[in-house]
């Protein structure tokens, strides 16, 4: 489990869209000389953020991702009215598993923008924030891929310490 945080439009969202190009394409790309996955493989993105058609496969596509090997699960309500994914739900994370199984488990990497959608209830009680992400290293071994979690800053910093700064 890795996570990013900044500053709004500081770039995490199009930094994570490079790591998935890399991922999906299976080799390093010149913005990461010290990066060499171990093979091509899947990227899915779980996204409450970004407009998915003009912000996220627009910079998917820029940063040279096989499209092929994306998958996008945004929170809106599906065509029959199903409740949005939710990566705490036991159904929700055995479709995850039902998906891995499909594509011969080459699930590479998960991304959730923003990470605290993990946390059930107050992202901000350290209790259930720790629960929630302990569950998503375990996701992460069962899937045997990474998880890449974006993380947002507090808009109004008033002086305080970068990390202090960071919500959920």
């Amino acid at each position: 489990l890795t996570l990013i945080a900044g500053l709004p439009d500081a770039g995490k969202s199009t930094f994570t869209c490079a790591l998935a190009a890399a991922v999906t394409r299976g080799r390093n790309y010149s913005l990461f000389p010290g990066f060499a996955p171990g093979g091509a493989g899947h990227v899915i993105f779980i996204c409450r953020e970004d407009d998915i058609q003009t912000s996220l496969k627009a910079r998917l596509l820029a940063a040279g991702a096989d499209m092929s090997k994306v998958a996008i699960i945004s929170d809106e309500f599906g065509e029959h009215g199903d409740t949005p994914f939710n990566i705490n739900s036991e159904r929700d994370r055995a479709r995850l598993l039902g998906y891995s199984e499909s594509i011969n488990h080459c699930v590479g990497m998960i991304v959730l923008d923003p990470v605290y959608q993990a946390v059930d209830g107050d992202f901000n009680n350290d209790y259930k924030a720790r629960v929630a992400y302990e569950a998503l290293v375990k996701l992460a071994k069962q899937l045997g891929c990474a998880i890449v979690g974006i993380c947002h800053t507090v808009k109004n910093p008033r002086d305080k310490d970068p990390l202090a700064r960071i919500a959920g």
